[in-house]
């Protein structure tokens, strides 16, 4: 679904408003599968990993796509051509050539997605192996046994008042967080700070929450 989405924004349109829609319907299919990148790494840390590496392997999985963010903070901005002034208290009256520009910036950004989605989908084509060959622990090898469908999980947490305790905590923590780091570049422009500068700022906020989370869960 990630390729497909990403797939999805390269194709190529002759309209800017029939193009402006597909760019939202890939994102919105991007997005689709996030909760299974979000929920993974526990299953996987626990199916690969024995218990004493468990933890520090659940967090660089659950960090890996907080990476991903924070490359994103520099990698837009500097694809992106800065051939005019567009200072926050200001009116745009862009020329032709620097439409053009702009519209080859973001296709080549959306090239570069669609082509890491693909890369990274040929190797799970390639080799995608369910687990070890040999289980990393007794728990694991005996796991099979003790563990409850999807339905009665689900059953579980719905009646788990602690467990939505933690989805209030993280729902609000991460709404407002994404929420303001998403419009980083535009609540700094009052300031005079440049899109690039502002994209460095929110890749160095984004790796010290990496680095420290990974020291603390190891």
């Amino acid at each position: 679904m990630l390729l497909a989405g990403k797939a999805i924004q390269v194709i190529p349109f002759s309209n800017t408003t029939v193009k402006t829609v597909f760019i939202y319907v890939g994102h919105l299919v991007t997005m689709l599968p996030s909760f299974i990148a979000s929920g993974a790494p526990p299953l996987v840390s626990s199916t690969w990993f024995p218990p004493n590496e468990r933890t520090t392997a659940t967090a660089i999985g659950t960090l890996a796509g907080i990476f991903g963010a924070a490359l994103a903070f520099f990698i837009g901005p500097s694809m992106m051509p800065k051939t005019f002034n567009n200072s926050w208290n200001s009116n745009l009256n862009l020329t032709s050539n620097e439409i053009r520009l702009i519209e080859a910036g973001l296709r080549d950004y959306f090239y570069l997605q669609t082509g890491l989605a693909a890369l990274l989908f040929g190797c799970v084509v390639v080799y995608f192996p369910s687990r070890p060959p040999l289980p990393p622990s007794i728990a694991a090898l005996t796991r099979k046994a003790t563990e409850i469908g999807y339905v009665e999980g689900f059953k579980l947490l719905i009646r788990n008042q602690s467990y939505w305790i933690l989805v209030f905590v993280l729902a609000a923590s991460f709404g407002i967080y994404f929420g303001w780091t998403s419009v980083l570049d535009l609540a700094v422009q009052p300031f005079n700070i440049s899109a690039k500068t502002s994209g460095w700022l929110g890749t160095g906020g984004s790796l010290a929450g990496i680095i420290s989370g990974i020291i603390i869960a190891r």
